[in-house]
């Protein structure tokens, strides 16, 4: 293969999108205490490389409005970690 050949398979490979091995976590577990006003967020999410692929993104919504959104660079565990998110809520609230 010629050196003009090659660069250009590798100038198409760098410009053509490439699929995501992303996915969902397969289990959230959502909890409020409401003495200490915290939610309490369980992910489940099985990975081998917590440190580059993990969760991007926590958003939390209170009667249809966001009012929380963390942005992560990591998971803390290969599979079950949580994060705690201060929350003053009252009866009938929606939390999604």
């Amino acid at each position: 293969m010629s050196a003009a050949v090659f660069l250009v398979i590798m100038a198409l490979l760098s410009i053509l999108p490439l699929p995501c091995l992303a996915h969902p976590p397969s289990n959230v577990v959502v909890s409020y205490n409401g003495e200490n006003q915290t939610l309490k967020v369980t992910l489940t999410h099985q990975v081998s490389t917590p440190a580059s692929h993990y969760i991007y993104k926590i958003a939390i919504d209170r009667n249809g409005k966001e009012i929380l959104k963390r942005e992560y660079k990591g998971q803390p565990s290969s599979s079950t970690f949580s994060y705690n998110y201060p929350l003053n809520a009252s009866p009938g609230d929606l939390i999604k």
